[in-house]
């Protein structure tokens, strides 16, 4: 059927609920104060616990048989729950499982399995978890331990692509329709999607429709770094996560590894093209040109197959997440591994909201490029990014001040809007605000406004937008030209708190946004707008 292409997943051992279930009762961790430890102490003592011994013969067993670098990700009831997901919340740990000593090896996945689990109540998933109805009691972890996709190029391993495909787009262009889904690829690790970083995306259905313009426009913003896992092994107990085994390479270096004749093509300046494949002269571009353009391997197709039945099976539009490895020796076929499918909220869940007669210039703020759907109101507070005075290399300063405010309007019970420049939750500081969903779980509308004159695509972080979208958060992005926030109305409402970079505002009445999903638009008003003191119609 895929000639060329074989479809598969990863060698896998799957740790259920109920291990960790014994885990906890076994060692008297449910005493815990948890609200009062911090995330070091919590790891330390679920460090310093044993693993069930019913699982230790056939965990040893499965460290014996491979000697392939492992990744230990959690699978817990509320991350993986088909409406509730909160990817991206729990820790994962990347292990290079190359030292010739099984008993290290073995200590090494013990620890990380310990630390997935103490993962479970960190202050990231305590603050997530009290952004729903859900308490941190109602969850349990299942870990899934699996080889990691790729080859070894000297002291690296890594895939040559990963990717996200989505069975429904929340920003076709072109010819697509939002059903025909997107998917997104990035040369190595898949870190760089998952993140919000630079990485290619296209139509399943219509591969060749382009979504970038001209090839300099995509050459400003095409991927010129990529992850791979270190496989010099350091064997200490876990302080942080997956980044500690993670490098950042350039580009040049995969050239090196023979590996970018695959997904690279060659921007010649004399005719402004893109040939794929690479040339001596001329600049490479990460943009996959080979696959998507001239089919080397059917991907797009297998794509295209692969969201149509999963979301036949879970009765839901669907995401996955993928690696496509190259075989060294070229008589054997690429293969395209799934790594995960989950759920995305479905489309059709919409109610009628019509936008199309509202007068754009008497409204706060209009959206042509709009995600969610329906009406949101009851809501007063405002956060936002000072638009005049912020720069982007003050970025990673701003998340710690919009995580104290944060934290004090959820303690409040208070929802708010925020605004700022560029990509929110994007892994690059340059490209908008570095934060993660936890940082804002209280967020009930996220607006982002352009940053001086560099147009910025909106996030396509796979974590931060699953988490947005399932939290049902309603997202604008605005233009400078048109429709954007009103920062004159903006500045004149009641301060309640400001920092270097951000203020909290408070309006006078309610705010009501209009989200309509349909035609993705949206608009922002005051719940009761008066004008000429005559109260127009909600």
């Amino acid at each position: 059927m895929l000639p060329g292409l074989r479809i598969t997943i990863p060698r896998s051992i799957v740790l259920s609920t109920d291990v960790f279930d014994s885990f906890i009762e076994h060692n008297d961790l449910s005493k815990l104060d948890i609200s009062h430890l911090s995330d070091e102490r919590i790891a330390s003592k679920f460090m310093a616990a044993n693993l069930p011994a019913t699982i230790i013969g056939d965990l040893r067993s499965f460290i014996t048989n491979t000697r392939r670098p492992l990744i230990v990700r959690s699978s817990s009831l509320l991350e993986d729950s088909l409406l509730q997901p909160f990817a991206g919340i729990y820790a994962s740990m990347l292990l290079p499982n190359e030292s010739w000593g099984t008993d290290l090896r073995f200590q090494e996945v013990c620890n990380a399995i310990k630390y997935v689990y103490a993962s479970t109540y960190f202050e990231k998933a305590r603050t997530y978890i009290k952004s729903t109805p859900k308490n941190v009691s109602d969850e349990k972890m299942a870990v899934l331990l699996q080889e990691v996709v790729g080859n070894k190029y000297d002291t690296y391993f890594y895939p040559t692509i990963s990717g996200v495909a989505k069975s429904y787009n929340y920003y076709p262009s072109g010819p697509c329709k939002p059903e025909d889904g997107i998917a997104y690829l990035a040369l190595g690790l898949g870190k760089s999607i998952v993140d919000g970083g630079s990485s290619y995306c296209f139509c399943p259905e219509k591969p060749k429709a382009p979504l970038f313009g001209t090839p300099k426009d995509f050459m400003r913003y095409s991927q010129k770094s990529y992850y791979a896992l270190k496989l010099k092994s350091v064997y200490t107990i876990f302080t942080k996560n997956e980044e500690t085994t993670l490098e950042k390479l350039e580009v040049d270096i995969a050239k090196k590894h023979g590996v970018l004749d695959k997904v690279a093509s060659t921007y010649l300046h004399r005719d402004d093209s893109l040939y794929p494949g690479l040339y001596d002269e001329g600049a490479i571009v990460i943009d996959f040109g080979p696959i998507v353009n001239y089919d080397t391997i059917p991907l797009a197709k297998a794509l295209k197959l692969l969201l149509r039945v999963g979301a036949l099976a879970l009765g839901y539009p669907i995401e996955i997440e993928f690696a496509v490895n190259f075989n060294r020796d070229e008589s054997k076929p690429a293969e395209l591994i799934i790594l995960q499918i989950r759920s995305m909220i479905p489309p059709d869940k919409y109610q009628d909201v019509n936008i199309e007669n509202i007068d754009v210039d008497k409204v706060l703020c209009y959206s042509e490029n709009a995600l969610g759907n329906g009406i949101i109101s009851g809501f007063k507070d405002i956060v936002y990014i000072k638009s005049e005075s912020f720069d982007m290399s003050n970025s990673n300063r701003a998340v710690s001040q919009i995580r104290r405010m944060n934290t004090k309007l959820m303690d409040a019970g208070k929802p708010y809007m925020l605004i700022g420049p560029g990509r929110w939750g994007s892994a690059d500081p340059w490209l908008g605000i570095p934060i993660i969903w936890s940082d804002i779980a209280g967020v009930i509308v996220i607006l982002e406004t352009p940053y001086k004159e560099r147009p910025i695509d909106p996030s396509q972080g796979s974590h931060f937008f699953h988490d947005m979208i399932s939290s049902q958060v309603g997202y604008l992005i605005t233009k400078k030209d048109k429709g954007n926030i009103d920062w004159k109305w903006l500045e004149s409402l009641k301060l309640i708190e400001e920092t270097e970079d951000v203020k909290h505002v408070e309006t006078p009445s309610e705010l009501e946004v209009s989200i309509d999903g349909k035609r993705g638009k949206a608009i922002i008003k005051e719940k009761l707008m008066i004008d000429n003191k005559i109260k127009t119609k909600k």
